[in-house]
């Protein structure tokens, strides 16, 4: 559930998709 919020707040902060590359998932493991 966090990680679902964590995103949710970065895609409202960039705009963008809701998918995102996995490289780019990792850097916000």
């Amino acid at each position: 559930v966090k990680s679902t919020t964590e995103w949710c707040l970065l895609d409202a902060k960039t705009f963008r998709p809701k998918r995102v590359p996995e490289s780019v998932q990792e850097l916000f493991k």
